[in-house]
């Protein structure tokens, strides 16, 4: 319980200060200040700064991590709403084609044609970002 209240005080205070790279930097900080000290080993004591190194790293390590996911998960969730407003507009636009076409004496129900249409729409938009999101990782992968 005190453990998952002293995670979740931590979490509030730094993961905003996480968001912008100050861990990063900090640590940099760190360890150039370290290195400023021009220590002397001593056989059989670790140095203060491989003690600090063994204990921060993984530190900045695993917020690093979690900058990285937390920037994933939002780009998925932007191309998610994404998805949804290009669906609308393209739903929207058709239509408007469909009422053109009423209004020149077609027989045809804006209402319906717009409503059969928006499956086919989320399949197209759903195959062009898998194709997209694959062209992406073959060039990052060169």
């Amino acid at each position: 319980m005190l453990t998952t209240l002293s995670i979740n005080q931590w979490a509030v205070r730094f993961l905003p200060l996480l968001e912008k790279g100050f861990a990063s930097t900090y640590y940099q900080l760190v360890k150039q200040r370290v290195s400023d000290l021009w220590e002397v080993r001593i056989q059989g004591i670790q140095t203060l700064g491989e003690f600090i190194k063994r204990r921060l790293e993984p530190a900045i390590n695993t917020c690093t991590s979690l900058r990285a996911k937390m920037q994933l998960r939002m780009q998925q969730m932007v191309e998610s709403i994404s998805m949804v407003a290009i669906t609308y507009y393209a739903a929207s636009l058709i239509s408007k084609i469909a009422a053109a076409l009423h209004a020149l004496g077609w027989h045809v129900n804006p209402g319906l044609i717009e409503g059969l249409a928006i499956p086919f729409i989320v399949i197209i938009i759903a195959i062009s970002s898998k194709r997209i999101h694959k062209t992406i990782t073959n060039t990052t992968e060169e």
